[in-house]
């Protein structure tokens, strides 16, 4: 597979602007005519929209910005923003309504973590493609019956909760090995094509 896409584009800071901003994503990711299934297509929409939304809720000034990238085998999701400060999970809580998201991330993509950059930071996931057609059925929004996010965000929150081993410090390295590879957007503060989403 060796095709290449990308989209670059800033996300004002709101949750309706996050909202709008996974749609987005997911939106050109099919029309890159990636074959995934139904469930891959919704672990990474989960995982995408987590990282959004962190960023922006987590971000009191400077942009947002989502890349992604397909290059060949792998789809990386990149959400830079102007925070210093790396990300760190906290300890699950069955009654805490956020907190959720890195384990989250975790446990939908592949390869993730955080770097910081030049001008703030940079979280990011990757997700493994298949490499022949017949890996995985071809999603062609052909009226499929789409399983609520807020459902299978549950699920899959139950069962990271069911494996997660948190040391006794109380953090959790959310960071997987992966190879150093070229950011997709720019890390420092040269000018990007991009489109803003508010």
């Amino acid at each position: 597979m060796a095709a290449h896409h990308q989209l670059t584009f800033t996300v004002a800071r709101s949750a309706a602007a996050s909202q709008q901003a996974r749609h987005h994503v997911m939106a050109s990711i099919r029309t890159w005519g990636i074959r995934l299934d139904a469930e891959a297509l919704d672990e990474i929409e989960l995982a995408a929209g987590e990282l959004i939304t962190n960023a922006v809720c987590h971000t009191a000034s400077g942009p947002v910005i989502v890349s992604v990238c397909q290059e060949g085998p792998v789809l990386v999701i990149e959400v830079h923003d102007a925070v210093k400060v790396l990300p760190r999970p906290e300890p699950l809580s069955e009654s805490a309504e956020s907190g959720r998201g890195l384990y989250l991330v975790s446990a939908l993509a592949d390869r993730h973590g955080a770097d910081l950059t030049a001008t703030g930071k940079r979280c990011w996931a990757e997700f493994d493609l298949p490499q022949r057609a017949g890996d995985r059925r071809v999603d062609q929004d052909s009226g499929r019956v789409r399983r609520p996010l807020s459902g299978h965000a549950n699920e899959v929150v139950d069962r990271v909760a069911a494996r997660a081993r948190t040391p006794a410090t109380g953090s959790v390295s959310h960071t997987r090995t992966r190879a150093r590879r070229r950011t997709v957007a720019s890390a420092a503060g040269k000018p990007i094509a991009s489109r803003r989403i508010d």
